[in-house]
């Protein structure tokens, strides 16, 4: 859509209207009728946002060139450094930014674009998180894990075997004093360390966590502190 990718580029509506040769009123009355349209309306302003921020830093560092006249004619020229109407925009463009459906709409806005221009739906395309949303949340957790959470990642597994056991190995990750506790309270049980720390490396083979979380509810129940 020639409108969408004139207002990604300006964030102004009435100008990208003319340059589509429509009014700005018949794109707001588009926008209310159209869902899709509208998605990629607020995608557009987050883009512009950036050029807005350029245009912002170029006029505090050069500023804005003014004509003086007098009587009429061109006397002299000025430069003037005012730049308050270009940060009342980026204010605005600011809160629009802060939604999360148009942050999306804005990563995959060729997508978007693409939709709208052969008639599909573009909600699915802001109902999905981008790559960055989810490194960024992969970091905030990474943040938030304490100390005994990473104490515990760094437990090895245990490959433990019962006296009756015909299948493969359960895997546990726990200390060698937990692993010799549990032979001693279940006797035949043999627990054998694997040298393996990474959890994606034990998923690979066969657990059951269950049996485990079973042991240690029993252990509790009894009052015994592993």
């Amino acid at each position: 859509m020639k409108f969408l990718e004139a207002l990604a580029q300006t964030g102004n509506v009435q100008a990208s209207a003319y340059f589509v040769q429509r009014s700005r009123q018949s794109a707001y009355d588009l926008k209310r009728r159209d869902p899709d349209f509208a998605r990629g309306w607020l995608a557009a302003l987050v883009l512009a946002r950036e050029e807005a921020q350029d245009k912002l830093q170029e006029r505090a560092i050069e500023g804005i060139e003014e004509e003086i006249f007098y009587h009429g004619e061109v006397v002299a020229t000025r430069r003037r450094y005012d730049s308050r109407l270009l940060l009342a925009h980026l204010a605005r463009l600011d809160k629009i930014a802060e939604q999360i459906p148009a942050q999306r709409g804005a990563a995959r806005f060729g997508d978007m674009l693409d939709a709208i221009g052969n008639g599909e739906d573009t909600a699915p395309l802001i109902a999905t998180p981008t790559e960055d949303e989810l490194a960024t949340l992969a970091a905030e957790a990474e943040a938030r894990r304490g100390p005994a959470e990473e104490a515990e990642q760094l437990l090895e597994f245990y490959a433990v075997c019962g006296p009756d056991h015909d299948g493969p190995p359960d895997y546990f990750r726990m200390t060698p004093e937990e692993a010799a506790e549990m032979e001693r309270d279940y006797p035949g049980l043999t627990t054998t360390a694997t040298g393996i720390r990474d959890e994606a490396q034990i998923n690979a083979m066969p657990c059951q966590a269950e049996a485990m979380l079973a042991y240690r509810r029993d252990k509790a129940e009894k009052g015994i502190h592993l």
